[in-house]
């Protein structure tokens, strides 16, 4: 009964909460680069009746007319939990929707939380439909909409307040079952457990360090927790503003 306690909590001791939190609304433009060449990201980020909705766009600009590679929707609820220590702020996931193209064919998944069963059903052009369990934990954060779940959650802020301790989530692949055609290395699970800490100040951004399925993703954020740069390391892929200049993997 304890170990199915906070996975509960997720699902049923869920509060609206905090007017005074900054979400980074709007359309983003940013540069993407990895092994296969330079691209485009589009960001879109809403927030409304504490529903976080986030849509991501990779573009090839190659030949004048952009052509889409890759895109997700993602809708998760912000709230807050119940806890022994106070409030928790947490982003509860609900859907989403992930297309990619892979050798001209394209791929489709989508899912949904079902609450009643605390499952996530998945349908994808590959399988008709598949129902995962949630693992225990209280912070999920879906992939493609990390860095809008990290700030909203409040784990950037709290990351940076106690830098010597990591912070643990729990990752939802929403490109799953597709990620490990997309990703050198990746895992075949939908849930991943991760680990966030605080990694220091370069400059006027705070770095963070995602270790997740035995790989480091590192993120920069500027000091309105606005996304400044990510760098996938073994995946030699890199996301920043348009024109910023690249220095090499040892200073990512």
């Amino acid at each position: 009964m304890k170990k199915s306690l906070a996975l509960i909590s997720l699902f049923f001791l869920f509060s609206c909460a905090s007017s005074d939190l900054k979400v980074h609304e709007g359309k983003h433009i940013y540069s993407l680069s990895d092994v296969s060449g330079n691209f485009r990201l589009e960001r879109e980020v809403k927030f409304k009746n504490n529903k976080l909705i986030t849509r991501n766009q990779i573009l090839n600009p190659a030949g004048g007319d952009s052509k889409v590679l890759e895109k997700s929707v993602t809708l998760s609820q912000f709230g807050t939990l119940k806890t022994k220590k106070g409030p928790l702020r947490v982003v509860r996931p609900l859907a989403s929707e992930f297309v990619t193209w892979l050798e001209g064919k394209k791929y489709t998944s989508r899912m949904k939380v079902d609450l009643k069963t605390k499952t996530m059903v998945v349908s994808s052009s590959e399988v008709k439909e598949q129902i995962i369990p949630f693992p225990k934990g209280q912070q999920f954060c879906f992939f493609s909409q990390l860095p809008d779940c990290l700030n909203l959650s409040g784990i950037l802020q709290r990351a940076s307040e106690n830098p010597k301790q990591g912070i643990g989530l729990t990752v939802i692949w929403d490109s799953f079952p597709f990620t490990p055609e997309l990703y050198i290395g990746a895992g075949r699970n939908l849930f991943s457990t991760a680990n966030f800490k605080h990694d220091g100040r370069i400059k006027n951004r705070i770095r963070y360090i995602l270790e997740v399925d035995g790989q480091v993703i590192l993120f920069h954020f500027a000091q309105d927790h606005k996304l400044a740069k990510m760098a996938w390391i073994s995946q030699g892929l890199t996301i920043v503003p348009p024109g910023e200049e690249e220095s090499g993997i040892d200073n990512q």
